[in-house]
C-alpha cells in the first residue's frame, strides 16, 4: 500500500532486501496477543524509519532496538476501549549518550516519538486503517529520574490513546530495567500526513 507522503517510499516499491526482510522466527519471539501481521508491522516500521541507511538519523539505534511485545488490550484509562501496546528494549551504548556519559535527552525524545507513533499506527491498522504513519504536532516530555549510563538496559513502553478522525494521541514511557525506575514519560498528538500538491507544470485531468 502506498504512503501519501513525499518523504516515504511506497511500500509496494520497496525491494525485499536484507534490511526489510523479517524472518518468521523474529516475529515468533515477540510476545503479546496481537495478530502476526500487526507484530510484523511494528518491526517493519522501525526498518522503514531507517530506510535512508547509516547516513540517516538514529539508524544504528533502531537496528539495535528489540521489539519484545505487541498487544491489543483494554485501555488502562477506559477498559471499554482498546489500546495498542508495543514494548521495546535496548542497551545504552556510547552513541546514545551525552558528554556526561548518560542517555541523552534527545535520544530519549526520539525513542518516545517514534515508538508511540508506531503504537498509534498499530491501533489504526487493527481498526482497518491505512499503513500510513502520522506526523507529530506536539510532543510533551516529563523527566522523572536521572538518565542511566552506558551498559544499562532500558524498556520503552508505547501505547495508543485515541485514533479519532485525522488526529491521534499516543504515549510512551522509558524505564531503567535494572533499577525498576521510571526515567521519562512522553505524550504526543499526531495528524495524518497531507497529500503533496501536484508538481507545477504537470498536466491536470
Amino acid at each position: 500500500m502506498s504512503t501519501p507522503n513525499k518523504h516515504w517510499p511506497a511500500l509496494s516499491e520497496l525491494s525485499p532486501d536484507d534490511s526489510l526482510h523479517i524472518s518468521p522466527e523474529a516475529i515468533s519471539r515477540i510476545s503479546g496477543n496481537a495478530p502476526l501481521s500487526i507484530k510484523e508491522a511494528a518491526v517493519l516500521w522501525y526498518r522503514l524509519l531507517g530506510f535512508r541507511g547509516e547516513k540517516g538519523f538514529g539508524y544504528a539505534v533502531r537496528r539495535r532496538l528489540e521489539v519484545k511485545e505487541v498487544a491489543v488490550e483494554p485501555s488502562p484509562d477506559d477498559p471499554e476501549k482498546l489500546s495498542a501496546k508495543m514494548v521495546c528494549e535496548l542497551e545504552v551504548v556510547p552513541d546514545m549518550c551525552n558528554a556526561e556519559g548518560v542517555l541523552s535527552h534527545g535520544c530519549m525524545a526520539g525513542l518516545m516519538d517514534e515508538g508511540s507513533a508506531i503504537a498509534l499506527l498499530l491501533m489504526r491498522l487493527t481498526e482497518g486503517g491505512d499503513h500510513v504513519i502520522g506526523v507529530s504536532q506536539t510532543l510533551n516530555v516529563f523527566f522523572h529520574h536521572p538518565a542511566p549510563g552506558v551498559g544499562s538496559r532500558i524498556r520503552i513502553v508505547n501505547r495508543s490513546v485515541s485514533t479519532q478522525d485525522e488526529v491521534g494521541c499516543c504515549q510512551s514511557e522509558i524505564w531503567d530495567i535494572q533499577n525498576h525506575r521510571l526515567i521519562v514519560t512522553g505524550s504526543q498528538l499526531q495528524m495524518m500526513p497531507s497529500t503533496p500538491a501536484p508538481s507545477a507544470g504537470k498536466n491536470q485531468d
